[in-house]
């Protein structure tokens, strides 16, 4: 069989690029601020199917729209609770995974798929600066398909320029690196240990793929998120 050399490694975002809390501390700080039950508020987030904040169906504006009816706030309260919502969304950076991606460039491209919620552009970048080190970023709610549809995989690659053998793949789940590896993805690196401990992202490469196999022994934090917009 015929070894296809790697040109570029696609990367997920949630506990892999960034270190993630779990909900709970969302729902801590809108409680803080409120004193609204935390099983109201999590109510409130899990009216929306995750899927619909995945896609795009549901925007940043309906979600502050609907948190300002439900609990009857003030243009500042709202403002205040999507600082809250985006502080605790996009976490804080995995450098070791980050740096990992730096030295792979310009050997290697190096790019981003992410099911993300509308607003995720600005706040990572703002944030993370993911434009410095990934190109392209591909976030589900603006193209309107969501990991693990494999259309988003076909999506990425074509914005890569690139075959499904010559690409490796980064994520956290299992659930969404089954279809690269069935469309023929190079080497699918994912990370299954329980919540808030420390989890091994380990390659299955080709023989001369030496140097994206230094992924092996990264660790990152791997935290259930639940109700989760976006879905990370």
């Amino acid at each position: 069989m015929t070894v296809v050399p790697i040109r570029a490694v696609i990367f997920d975002v949630g506990t892999v690029l960034v270190h993630e809390e779990p909900v709970e501390r969302l729902l801590d700080a809108w409680h803080a601020r409120s004193g609204v039950p935390v099983e109201d508020l999590a109510d409130a987030i899990a009216a929306n199917d995750p899927v619909d904040f995945a896609v795009g169906r549901v925007t940043e504006r309906h979600m502050a729209d609907e948190l300002a009816t439900r609990f009857s706030l003030t243009p500042d309260q709202v403002e205040a609770w999507m600082a809250d919502f985006w502080d605790w969304y996009c976490g804080t950076s995995n450098e070791m995974v980050r740096s990992y991606a730096r030295s792979l460039r310009p050997q290697f491209r190096t790019a981003i798929l992410s099911n993300s919620f509308d607003g995720a552009r600005r706040e990572e970048e703002r944030r993370l600066r993911f434009q410095e080190d990934f190109d392209p970023i591909v976030y589900s709610h603006e193209v309107g398909m969501a990991k693990p549809d494999p259309r988003v995989f076909e999506y990425t690659l074509k914005a890569l320029g690139c075959t499904a053998r010559e690409v490796a793949y980064v994520d956290d789940r299992a659930r969404t690196s089954r279809p690269p590896r069935r469309s023929g993805f190079g080497p699918c690196s994912t990370s299954t240990r329980s919540a808030r401990s420390p989890g091994s992202i380990g390659c299955s490469t080709a023989p001369d793929q030496d140097r994206v196999a230094a992924c092996r022994g990264f660790s990152s934090d791997c935290t259930t998120r639940t109700c989760t917009p976006g879905g990370r």
